[in-house]
């Protein structure tokens, strides 16, 4: 049983209004974070053929189904196992499938809504980058803001269509917000 908490990733320092323009831009991704507490261990893998980079350089190609394994060494480096294979990278460590339609398993995150605990809402769309947040592993999701509306958990597909485009609508706000103004 994980407990995960989610919260906006932004810099640090306020941008610009240009920049803040610049980030909006319909091709710009969001990032969302997904905060493992004392996971020294995260397992994830690809629906479809990926791609695995260390930091921002292309590391390999991964084959649909198979773990990548990320651990935390003691230098904030991180030990990476694919199949047999070791390798040490400096990271973050990033993975994306190359279909625009696959998918990235958080493979030991449990997230099960209370109304269907046989779901568990563990899949990402875009990239998913572990990185290393005050002696934790942390994972981030990177995806397009459009992508991630549409995968708002907080909306059924039978509630009436006017609440279900207020609520999209309070979400695009919030993450606008978080992308633009705040410092979290």
């Amino acid at each position: 049983n994980l407990d995960m908490n989610f919260s906006f990733v932004v810099s640090k320092t306020k941008t610009s209004t240009a920049s803040n323009k610049q980030k909006l831009a319909p091709n710009n991704p969001i990032r969302i974070a997904l905060g493992f507490k004392k996971q020294e261990v995260i397992r994830i893998k690809g629906s479809s053929l990926s791609n695995l980079f260390n930091g921002e350089a292309y590391f390999k190609k991964i084959p649909a189904d198979t773990v990548v394994e990320v651990k935390q060494l003691a230098n904030k480096r991180f030990r990476v196992k694919i199949g047999s294979q070791y390798k040490i990278m400096k990271g973050p460590v990033r993975m994306s499938t190359v279909s625009d339609t696959g998918y990235i398993t958080i493979i030991n995150y449990q997230n099960r809504p209370a109304w269907n605990y046989k779901l568990n809402d563990n899949t990402f769309l875009g990239t998913v980058e572990v990185i290393s947040e005050d002696g934790k592993l942390r994972a981030v999701n990177e995806l397009l803001m459009e992508d991630y509306l549409k995968g708002m958990a907080e909306v059924s597909n039978d509630e009436l269509p006017e609440k279900m485009k207020a609520i999209i609508v309070a979400a695009r706000s919030y993450a606008t917000y978080y992308m633009t103004q705040a410092q979290k």
